[in-house]
């Protein structure tokens, strides 16, 4: 009896000193068969926006699913190749790019992984548009003609495709106008400052955050921009023709205070994206552990100010995962629209789910 009753002690005082935190994740993960026994976090860059929301939702998935997770830095294609041949359980890009390796491969890189790739969610988005100065009799986009514009990068490039698209939209030709297709961000800025450039296509900021500082430079050095407004018709048209942007309606003022009318632009989200093949019980995890917990990623990092539950599934760049989308249907969040999109975007790539 003696020893039974040490044994007995011995077991209580070992379970007390384990902490809570060590006995059980702090979200429910039943079903976890098959569920990775670690997982890497993909990222092009730790210090860019898109590595800070991988460091934190690592922290997350480590914390609250009780898997040790870390974000790994990886460039270029190979991110998307690691996600599609299994090296990250999951990893963070923007829409461009995504939409580049899932809907149109054309890099030899991402040619044969585009059936492996599913996102998740829509996260912080990045927007771009056309300046043109305050000074200048250069109101809407059809004053272009005959001006003096630039359209940022190379052809392959999100911010270019873009650009060309609208220009040509309003009838914005070499012929017509004098257009620089391929320019980089000094140049544009120099451009404008000094009078060799009557308007600008690039990145100009974020709907929350507000311009860019390059932006904001550029708007007090030439004593005010203008955002040039392309309506929501164009706006929705080439989103719907590039399913890498979104469209984007900014309030009046958000550049300045004498943009005095809301104006349409697009640009584009960023998101999280798993393998096809991943357990559908832990991406559903995944998925709500992300959206129902950033109040506290906001908490931590301003980049998420810009992530929001009802706009996770609104425009979708590639095809969702499956669990994903019982998580937005067990929520309310998947609607005939949203269907619509991710049925056109999964004939693209010839698959069914």
């Amino acid at each position: 009896m003696k020893r039974l009753a040490f044994i007995i002690v011995a077991i209580v005082v070992l379970v007390i000193s384990v902490p809570i935190s060590d006995c059980k994740p702090t979200v429910e993960t039943k079903g976890k068969q098959g569920w990775p026994s670690a997982v890497s976090v993909g990222v092009p860059n730790l210090s860019a926006p898109g590595g800070k929301c991988g460091v934190l939702i690592a922290d997350l998935i480590t914390r609250k699913l009780g898997i040790q997770a870390v974000a790994e830095e990886v460039g270029g294609t190979a991110m998307y190749a690691g996600v599609a041949k299994g090296a990250f359980e999951l990893a963070i890009g923007s829409g461009p790019s995504t939409y580049l390796a899932v809907i149109e491969p054309k890099e030899k890189e991402y040619r044969g992984i585009s059936q492996p790739l599913r996102i998740l969610c829509m996260g912080h988005r990045v927007l771009v548009g056309t300046v043109a100065r305050l000074d200048s009799d250069i109101k809407s986009y059809t004053d272009l003609k005959g001006k003096k514009c630039a359209v940022y990068s190379k052809t392959s490039d999100a911010i270019h495709v873009g650009g060309k698209a609208i220009f040509e939209s309003f009838g914005l030709t070499p012929d017509t106008c004098q257009i620089k297709w391929q320019v980089g961000s000094k140049f544009g800025a120099a451009g404008m400052t000094e009078g060799a450039l009557d308007a600008w296509w690039y990145v100009i900021g974020n709907p929350l955050g507000g311009p860019s500082s390059q932006q904001r430079q550029l708007n007090s050095s030439v004593r005010g921009l203008r955002l040039l407004d392309m309506g929501k018709e164009k706006a929705y048209a080439i989103c719907d023709k590039y399913s890498m942007y979104i469209p984007v309606m900014l309030p009046a003022e958000w550049l300045n205070k004498q943009q005095t009318k809301p104006v349409w632009t697009i640009g584009w989200a960023s998101n999280i994206f798993v393998n096809t093949n991943a357990p559908d019980s832990f991406t559903y995890q995944v998925t709500k552990l992300v959206l129902e917990n950033l109040d506290e990623l906001k908490s931590k990092s301003a980049i998420f100010n810009d992530w929001d539950i009802q706009r996770a599934a609104e425009r979708p760049t590639v095809p969702f995962h499956r669990a994903a989308i019982q998580y937005y249907k067990d929520k309310g969040l998947w609607n005939e629209q949203v269907n619509k999109y991710n049925m056109v975007l999964l004939k693209k790539i010839g698959a069914k789910e």
